[in-house]
């Protein structure tokens, strides 16, 4: 079996809250606001040049929706729309403050369909990723983070297509989404079998945090020969879409049997303030926030080796935004791994790249971006890949919290500079994979070099890094 097919990723499962469905499959979705308030679906065209969004908003007043280019209002390309008496309505907009977005000159939000049904209003538009307006009052999307913004008209359909009127406090929002990802199936071989580890009923909101971390050991099954996973998709408790923002299993080193007695279903809080150690960090398998099922290629699987009694810890991470769940509600919220023992030409493992974490990385304040590098030396490289080197297939940013942009260079041993993967926008409540349609080749030799953008403005001391992400100013 050959080894050299290397990943790092986070996964989805594509479901939706609110009550309606959209209009099609689509192959990505995100949910903008709690309790299907604003779903959003979306799809590529094949070059990846046009983007079409179809918007379920709990409404039937006029629905805003709009790419920010820093997380606020001002600078956002907007489009709004709606229906009144039975016709569509859909305006192009750009924001220069806090206050109602102008009329676009150039009109480059181009409306497929708008119409009501019950309480809902449903918005399908379609934008260039990148479009030609020359006076620059458009955002376009890149291939990273996307901060989209959201806003409601609750109070009935605008008089005259001059009269958007305020959409108040509580009917707008924000979220990060990648939107220039889609997801491609593979076909599953006929052998293939599921096992699942899901949390038993945990806590997963409180009335004191927003943010609620669980962890839990799991036994990985042990089989006579090896196999590979070859799927990984979610299993999200209903009612709780809204809740899960992601999860993650991590394997863990081998165990003594005395290390191993009574693990295998303990759960702990692994959250920012835990004092629990947790020695598992390699990342196996996540699922991110209202994605899909994750599939290897199909010429490699994660291995399971043979007679193996591997532990296995998987972290749920809860948000709750403004604690707008009530505390108590309880989630089994868990991933499937789909595993065959028909074994793929190539065993798919992990190369962690990057600054090394220790209690010697600081942070000083009072900097607006500060880049701190990681290398990977042609040396590392030369005594540690095979000879014909790895092939990435998919990337993994993750940086702490701090992190404002993340980039992976390939430094070839010719001494060309190649960008292997870069977000400009990265945001630690928003991590996603980046998967490669073609795999990208590293040879011994190569240099790979990851740099990592901290923004610390805001503080006033030193912040020191650790491996819980706990961060102490």
């Amino acid at each position: 079996m050959k080894r050299g097919f290397c990943l790092l990723l986070v996964l989805g499962v594509v479901t939706k809250a609110s009550a309606l469905d959209p209009t099609e499959d689509y192959p990505n979705y995100k949910a903008l606001a709690a309790n299907g308030r604003v779903d959003l679906y979306w799809k590529l065209n094949t070059a990846k040049t046009i983007i079409t969004f179809e918007i379920i908003a709990k409404t039937n007043g006029w629905v805003g929706f709009g790419i920010s280019p820093n997380g606020v209002m001002p600078g956002s390309d907007i489009m709004t729309a709606w229906v009144a008496n039975g016709n569509a309505f859909l305006q192009d907009r750009f924001a220069t403050a806090n206050s109602k977005p102008a009329v676009d000159q150039s009109q480059d939000w181009h409306l497929i369909n708008t119409f009501e049904s019950g309480l809902y209003t449903v918005v399908i538009v379609k934008r260039a990723v990148v479009t030609c307006d020359a006076n620059s009052d458009d955002v376009p999307i890149e291939d990273g983070t996307t901060t989209v913004i959201w806003a409601l008209g609750t109070a009935g359909d605008p008089a005259n297509a001059d009269d958007l009127y305020y959409h108040q406090y509580a009917n707008r929002g924000i979220q990060s989404v990648y939107l220039l990802s889609e997801y491609t199936p593979v076909t599953l071989p006929g052998d293939a079998f599921v096992r699942s580890f899901q949390m038993d009923n945990v806590v997963a909101t409180t009335s004191t945090t927003d943010t609620v971390y669980r962890c839990m050991y799991v036994k990985l099954p042990s089989f006579s020969t090896k196999h590979h996973v070859v799927r990984v998709s979610p299993l999200i408790t209903a009612g709780n879409v809204d809740l899960v923002h992601h999860m993650l299993l991590y394997e863990c080193p081998s165990f003594t049997a005395a290390e191993a007695s009574g693990l295998d279903g303990y759960v702990f809080d692994c959250g920012y303030t835990s004092t629990e150690q947790m020695p598992c960090i390699s990342i196996i398998a996540g699922l991110e926030l209202n994605g899909r099922s994750y599939d290897f290629p199909a010429s490699a699987g994660y291995p399971l080796a043979s007679n193996s009694a591997r532990y296995a810890v998987l972290e749920l991470h809860y948000n709750n935004p403004d604690n707008a769940i009530a505390a108590g509600r309880r989630d089994s919220s868990g991933l499937r791994l789909h595993i065959t023992p028909t074994l793929r030409t190539y065993d798919a493992a992990q190369l962690e790249i990057g600054a090394e974490v220790s209690p010697l990385m600081m942070i000083p304040p009072y900097f607006d971006r500060l880049t701190v590098p990681g290398y990977c030396s042609p040396a590392c490289t030369t005594d540690a890949f095979p000879s014909g080197g790895i092939h990435v297939y998919a990337a993994y940013l993750h940086a702490h919290l701090l992190a404002t942009a993340i980039r992976v260079y390939i430094k070839r041993e010719s001494g060309n500079i190649e960008l292997l993967a870069a977000d400009n926008h990265y945001n630690y409540d928003y991590q996603y994979t980046k998967s490669f349609a073609t795999p990208i080749n590293i040879k011994p030799g190569d240099g790979i070099l990851v740099e990592c953008d901290y923004n610390s403005a805001s503080k006033t001391h030193y912040t020191f890094v650790s491996i819980s992400c706990i961060q102490i100013t």
